[in-house]
């Protein structure tokens, strides 16, 4: 599937300070366990993060929207109809996650609901960190692989949203702790 747009980047979706506030509720009340990989593996090799689960209405309620917004700006138009909860992950010094999709678009991704990830949207709550930057691989038309990411302007409150079959990485953190929210669109198979 050829792309006009990899990716959207949406600014200003939350307030610097409810970002704050998010991250405050989700470290003191939710417990952190490490990330893990589809294949369940949760030794670091391929990720290394904590997650915790945060599916509160009124975020999701904030998200939404742009994910549509971007959906329509991009001219994917993929249809979805559904949402998986939402992750909260931190990255503290030299964690990371490797190259990776966040779900293959074909049978083998099917979820329990038999619908496959079709959308992937990151929101910043932080940016007082360095490194763990959000870098995304595509191959170019001469099959070479091609690495972009996002602006610089993409910061705290900032949402980036892309089709989730795209491979993407978290570079190691240098320093300072990475924040983010997590929400997964999902739909029927891409036909």
């Amino acid at each position: 599937m050829r792309l006009k747009d990899n990716f959207i980047e949406v600014y200003d979706v939350v307030h610097p300070k409810i970002c704050d506030e998010i991250i405050r509720i989700v470290v003191d009340e939710r417990e952190a366990v490490p990330g893990m990989v589809i294949s369940g593996d949760t030794t670091g090799k391929y990720r290394d993060s904590f997650v915790r689960w945060y599916d509160e209405g009124w975020l999701f309620n904030l998200m939404i929207p742009t994910v549509k917004f971007a959906n329509s700006l991009a001219g994917w138009n993929f249809d979805w109809d559904t949402a998986e909860p939402m992750q909260f992950t931190s990255y503290a010094n030299d964690q990371c996650y490797h190259w990776h999709s966040d779900g293959p678009s074909d049978k083998s991704g099917l979820n329990e609901r038999n619908q496959v990830r079709k959308l992937s949207a990151i929101l910043f709550l932080n940016d007082n960190y360095s490194g763990g930057e959000l870098e995304m691989c595509i191959l170019d038309t001469q099959a070479k692989k091609r690495i972009f990411k996002p602006s610089s302007k993409v910061g705290k409150g900032s949402m980036v949203v892309f089709p989730s079959f795209i491979t993407h990485r978290i570079t190691p953190v240098t320093h300072g702790v990475r924040y983010s929210v997590v929400l997964w669109c999902c739909g029927s198979q891409f036909k």
